[in-house]
């Protein structure tokens, strides 16, 4: 089995397939001869370029993007990549040539940067990113896949490479895109949205429109991408710099539509999870927004839906938490014996709410409110929850809440054992532990 590759006939190539089901003795003549084509191609490119002329230039990058592709080429760039021999590669993608050469350039830088991270950050040493975002976005589906790749994987290195008018170029192209193509590049720019905080208004709000004019697109997944945009915004320590632009922008409305709708778990899972930010923030004027809105109120609904109902429980956390109003309405709507009911049927998580909307209603509710909902059907859930495998903070929750209950009602006690405790005994946390010993010591027998 022999096939010759020359760099005098880049055009021909490397079959990958024969490449790795030669015979041994074959693969390694074959390794030979590529490994002095790749290093041809490398280090005397500006040779090349000089007595071939740019006319050949395509044929030449598209053989050194056939050597990125093949499982030996992947595995010599991966061990001898030089960043030294890809600087005539950089230099002839920045002086911007043909529409081609320029995407196969991309598509090559794709395939490096996958190899390489020293690569990757000498592209971005010498502008790659800026020569990128001065380059019309491909109608062509498979170089827009490269252009949004390349993007992808330079905010991977560098998250804030990019400055805020030009992800505003990036969103206005996006816009005019269709919906497979938006759904795209909205995913590859996920790097940028989970970094950089934008703490200037103006900037916020072009980019908010944007991303509303976005969410119009009637594809589902289009839309999910912008919620994780807003919803990544808000997972920063500096978040409230974008509340209130979130807040005062159009794309909340859609928002309240979309939780209206319901038709989208995934969507709807995203939206309530941004509102618990924002009532978290307890920023009082959009917390009450959100309660005219009905938000509250489609979020009580939601407790009991099966794919939706852990973050449906974490915002009526997070409203009954915010201001006593909000929790005597969602006893008033029978929230207690809904949240007694999702117990049973749900996983850990909606479990581990439902002792936190307990721990909230005993401690913020009145007397007469936490007597009443807080009974014997609430201890039996507790001791349930206590030997499940949960988050520490919340076994932290019941046991707190277990104590608090049995201090107001002694002879709750008397509907559990130490046996009951066998899961928080091997817990390694001091303040499980120093909790599970003050029960212990409610439990024992006075002297």
């Amino acid at each position: 089995m022999h096939f010759k590759v020359d760099i005098d006939d880049p055009e021909q190539g490397i079959d990958s397939l024969k490449l790795s089901t030669a015979l041994e003795d074959e693969r390694k003549a074959c390794q030979v001869k590529i490994i002095n084509a790749i290093n041809k191609a490398y280090e005397k490119f500006d040779e090349i370029i000089l007595f071939h002329g740019y006319l050949n230039l395509p044929k030449y990058i598209n053989f050194l993007v056939q050597v990125s592709e093949s499982e030996f080429g992947q595995e010599y760039l991966r061990n001898n990549i030089n960043v030294e021999q890809i600087k005539s590669l950089v230099d002839i993608y920045n002086e911007k040539q043909t529409y081609d050469v320029m995407y196969s350039i991309v598509h090559l830088f794709v395939n490096i940067s996958y190899l390489s991270e020293d690569a990757t950050k000498y592209f971005i040493e010498n502008g790659v990113h800026n020569t990128l975002i001065s380059m019309n976005i491909p109608k062509e589906i498979e170089y827009y896949k490269d252009y949004f790749r390349l993007i992808y994987n330079l905010t991977s290195v560098e998250p804030e490479i990019y400055e805020e008018q030009q992800v505003i170029i990036l969103l206005k192209q996006l816009v005019r895109a269709d919906a497979i193509r938006k759904q795209f590049g909205l995913k590859s720019l996920t790097n940028i949205f989970r970094q950089k905080i934008f703490s200037n208004s103006t900037v916020n709000i072009s980019v908010l429109d944007l991303l509303h004019k976005i969410l119009l697109s009637n594809d589902g997944t289009v839309r999910e991408t912008v919620a994780w945009f807003v919803h990544f915004q808000l997972e920063g320590n500096e978040a409230r710099f974008f509340l209130s632009d979130i807040c005062r922008s159009q794309i909340m409305n859609e928002f309240v539509d979309s939780l209206f709708k319901c038709d989208n778990s995934v969507l709807v899972n995203i939206i309530l999870s941004i509102f618990s930010r924002i009532v978290i923030f307890n920023i009082g004027e959009y917390v009450e927004k959100l309660f005219n809105s009905d938000v509250l109120e489609a979020a009580l609904n939601l407790v009991t839906h099966e794919n939706v109902g852990e973050y449906a429980l974490c915002l009526v956390n997070n409203f009954m938490a915010a201001d006593n109003n909000y929790l005597e309405y969602c006893l008033s709507q029978n929230f207690h014996a809904n949240s007694l009911d999702v117990f049973d049927n749900g996983n850990v998580r909606v479990k581990q709410e439902c002792i936190r909307a307990w721990l909230i209603i005993n401690d913020l509710g009145n007397s007469l409110q936490a007597n009443t909902v807080l009974n014997e059907f609430v201890i039996e859930k507790i001791i349930d929850f206590l030997s499940s495998d949960s988050e520490e903070d919340f076994l932290v929750y019941g046991l707190s809440l277990l104590i608090k209950l049995c201090d107001k009602e002694p002879k709750f006690a008397e509907m559990f054992d130490l046996s009951d405790f066998d899961n928080i005994q091997d817990q390694e946390s001091e303040k499980i532990q120093e909790l599970y010993q003050v029960i212990v010591d409610r439990m024992s027998p006075e002297e």
